[in-house]
């Protein structure tokens, strides 16, 4: 089965996997980075809401999964998901930008606010 590598619309890049490939090896014998997700703009939301956030610009290194700490760092909602102006392969460096913000309460995110974390492991090439 071919699969599309990117989300991007004008991507042709398509990469071969095989039913029941295991996918992508992570090495956990080597460090965890962690990555801070730093508010850059003030946002009103209200409960309910799922709203993009922009963040002080995090690098992500090529062959690193990255994954959203699941313990919420902001006290009127979660981050969901992160990314940048278009979806890259893993097998490139990567620069998160901005974020996806789920309010479980009316409240606000002011500038410079952390708002969530993330871990960075590397993957074996």
């Amino acid at each position: 089965m071919k699969i599309k590598l990117a989300g991007n619309r004008k991507s042709k890049e398509t990469k071969e996997i095989k039913d029941g490939e295991e996918g992508i090896e992570v090495d956990l014998s080597g460090e965890v980075k962690i990555r801070h997700l730093i508010s850059k703009e003030d946002k009103s939301f209200k409960k309910g809401d799922s709203e993009p956030i922009k963040i002080k610009k995090n690098e992500i290194p090529k062959n690193h999964l990255l994954v959203i700490s699941g313990y919420a760092r902001q006290r009127n909602g979660h981050v969901i998901g992160v990314g940048e102006n278009y979806p890259k392969p893993i097998e490139i460096s990567r620069t998160v930008d901005d974020v996806l913000f789920a309010a479980g309460k009316d409240g606000e995110i002011e500038k410079n606010e952390l708002i969530g974390i993330v871990f960075l492991f590397k993957i074996k090439e």
